[in-house]
């Protein structure tokens, strides 16, 4: 793979391992945060975003406790949208 220069981040809702989060599939959320973390080494960021959205909060508390479990940083950031 060519990600020596690429920094990744998890996709906030839009991302694979927030949509196996909220399929209840951790054991898959995990799974998918090691694969790009052994991608990325080192530059591999789990994102959060709060926009209030009830879903939004409880997917975020699953990504804390899995960013601390497999010691990835966080990174928060917010939908950016314009033309």
């Amino acid at each position: 793979l060519h990600t020596a220069d690429l920094v990744a981040l998890s996709g906030g809702m839009a991302g694979p391992i927030s949509h196996a989060i909220l399929r209840n599939n951790l054991a898959e959320a995990e799974s998918r945060a090691k694969r790009l973390r052994d991608m990325f080494p080192g530059r591999f960021y789990i994102e959060i975003q709060d926009h209030g959205h009830d879903a939004q909060r409880k997917v975020m508390r699953t990504l804390v406790d899995l960013a601390e479990s497999l010691k990835l940083p966080l990174v928060i950031t917010n939908d950016s949208h314009f033309t």
